[in-house]
């Protein structure tokens, strides 16, 4: 079985940097990203697209899809296992970072519904129910995946609707695990992630970010409606472009939303239990991480 490590944690922690320290310190990695917003080309500033210039090797899981097409955790898993093969047949390492929880357990876990394609026609018949009434209608065809579903996923439409989906297929395929993981949560007080995140929008903002929402406004008309522009900070300067609100609006919602986010983040990585955690305002905290590397034999060269 092939070996993983992965590095996850809340947005604005530093996972990227830490990933990037421990390969210029001599681990035999390669990246690959589970970032649920990094897949899409031409958000390359406000998804944090940080890659250094001397990287020493490609990102994988980087620009895989324009704005205008979807992506889900089951194409992410698809690619993710191809990039796995090609790490590990130079006999390197896959290191996966990234805050999108739901790709890593999906590649790790192989669940059986990753196979259930989307059906559209539910997917619209069900866009204007509400939470309860979703809740309600998968409580009627799957009562125990409900009750399996965290309290994040089950005021989620979008994870509703799928168990709703899946609960449907009558052929599942056997769940059967395919790597052997090792996760490394990073974290840190939420005051601290707060204030990084608010230093970050500004960072984003000085970089360049309004320019590149009128870009994609430009090459696509429709954006406002995408998946993609879903992300922090797009959809309110998309809101600030259009006259609706302040840019100073736009940035303290921006960074509202982001802080969201790292909460939801963390409940979601509390709840997996085989992840072995590191907090950041501790001086040991990355002497720690390569000493636990060391310790499930991930070796320096």
């Amino acid at each position: 079985m092939k070996t993983i490590v992965a590095l996850v944690g809340p947005t604005a922690v530093g996972k990227t940097d830490a990933g990037f320290r421990l390969i210029k310190d001599g681990f035999p990695f390669e990246i690959i990203s589970a970032d649920s917003r990094q897949v899409y080309r031409f958000m390359d500033i406000g998804t944090g697209k940080d890659v250094p210039e001397n990287c020493p090797d490609k990102i994988w899981l980087i620009d895989v899809v324009n704005p205008d097409e979807s992506f889900s955790s089951a194409q992410y898993c698809q690619q993710a296992h191809v990039a796995i093969n090609d790490i590990c047949s130079r006999n390197k390492i896959p290191l996966i970072i990234g805050g999108t929880g739901r790709y890593l357990k999906d590649l790790v876990t192989n669940p059986e519904t990753l196979s259930i394609p989307p059906d559209l026609t539910l997917r619209h018949q069900l866009s204007n129910y509400s939470v309860p009434e979703l809740q309600q209608l998968l409580q009627q065809k799957n009562p125990t995946k409900l009750d399996i579903m965290n309290q994040s996923d089950r005021n989620n439409p979008r994870r509703l609707v799928r168990a709703i989906e899946t609960s449907q297929n009558e052929t599942p395929v056997e769940s059967v695990p395919l790597y052997q993981v090792h996760t490394f949560c990073l974290t840190a007080p939420l005051p601290l992630i707060t204030k990084r995140i608010a230093s970050r929008v500004h960072k984003r903002l000085e970089q360049g970010m309004i320019h590149e929402v009128e870009q994609l406004l430009l090459r696509y008309p429709d954006f406002r409606n995408f998946q993609s522009s879903a992300t922090p900070g797009y959809q309110e300067l998309i809101a600030f472009q259009d006259g609706q609100i302040t840019l100073q609006s736009a940035i303290d919602l921006w960074t509202k939303r982001e802080i969201n986010y790292a909460k939801r983040q963390l409940t979601w990585f509390k709840h997996q239990t085989d992840s072995v955690w590191f907090d950041i305002t501790k001086p040991s905290w990355y002497a720690d991480v390569v000493r636990q590397l060391k310790r499930v034999s991930i070796c320096q060269k």
